[in-house]
């Protein structure tokens, strides 16, 4: 077994997740085959194996635990970068960084972000929107140690949705230009005033929506393993905190006739009157200028089939 499969291992049986089959994992390999009447031998055999990853995951919402290719690294920010709550977690966000694909970059400018305590505590890397580099793409990162950390990531206050709600931030741009036959990313102003043009984009990391969604019809796309990732950890967050994944953004999905206004602001939302899984737009209003601060995450077709799929 590699060492990602015993972690695994680990995991499901509450141990140090040490990737190494020490005489601790064995031992409770053995305990757990004494105790459902299986040959007590601590080898982990495909009887072994079906039973306890059954055992693991009955009336839950279920990953696929011998997926070795899930590993989440841990980058913790500063402990003076995040705040502890109490509160039992009842809400899950999904957000996307505006920016680049090195998770471990978003870390590091989190900490000298002047804004305060700023961040998520998970972190998908992706794919380099030009060169097509895949070093990070679908790569999980935490960035806190606990569920019991927050930082800043919805913008309506300290409020207990804010306290009590676990954020996940995928690498992606968001919304593109169109110019011509190419595609931008979003532009930017020097510190001179003058405004520079975004980057150009890889036409293949292009999503078109087929219609505009906050004003922007072509969004950067969110790759398949950053899905598989992303559905990853929120049934594995799920699973570990008891959040009903299936309610929030699937419900709206499944009620509407259109599913962009699933992703839609909503006052309720943001009051606290429902829970269950929802994106940064869901709790980001239109501006008394008519305008959008938020975009994360759209309703492009990956990310529809991910949260249906729950």
């Amino acid at each position: 077994m590699t060492n990602i499969e015993i972690k695994n291992i680990q995991e499901v049986l509450k141990l140090p997740q040490t990737g190494v089959y020490d005489q601790l994992t064995e031992a409770a390999i053995k305990n757990f085959q004494q105790k459902n009447k299986l040959p007590v031998t601590g080898v982990f055999d495909n009887p072994t194996k079906e039973l306890l990853l059954k055992d693991s995951t009955d009336g839950m919402l279920t990953t696929d635990l011998s997926d070795n290719q899930h590993v989440i690294s841990k980058y913790l920010l500063k402990s003076d970068e995040y705040f502890t709550t109490d509160e039992p977690n009842e809400w899950l966000f999904l957000h996307h960084t505006a920016g680049w694909n090195n998770p471990f970059a978003v870390v590091n400018d989190w900490e000298t972000d002047t804004r305060g305590k700023i961040g998520t505590e998970y972190i998908i890397g992706g794919r380099h929107l030009q060169t097509m580099d895949e070093k990070y793409d679908g790569t999980i990162v935490q960035c806190f140690p606990s569920h019991k950390n927050y930082a800043w990531h919805l913008g309506i206050g300290n409020t207990k949705v804010h306290r009590a709600s676990i954020g996940i931030e995928v690498c992606n741009f968001g919304w593109l230009v169109k110019e011509g036959n190419e595609f931008r990313t979003y532009p930017t102003k020097r510190p001179d005033g003058t405004i520079r043009k975004g980057v150009l984009v890889n036409p293949s990391e292009v999503c078109d929506l087929k219609k505009d969604f906050r004003g922007y019809r072509y969004y950067h796309k969110v790759t398949d393993d950053q899905l598989a990732s992303l559905k990853y950890l929120i049934l594995k967050i799920a699973n570990e905190t008891g959040i009903d994944v299936r309610k929030g953004l699937k419900e709206r999905i499944k009620a509407s006739k259109d599913p962009f206004t699933a992703f839609d602001f909503d006052p309720n939302i943001v009051a606290g009157k429902v829970k269950g899984l929802f994106c940064h737009t869901n709790v980001s209003p239109m501006s008394k200028w008519k305008t959008f601060e938020k975009w994360d995450l759209n309703p492009q077709p990956g990310v529809l089939d991910l949260i249906t799929s729950l």
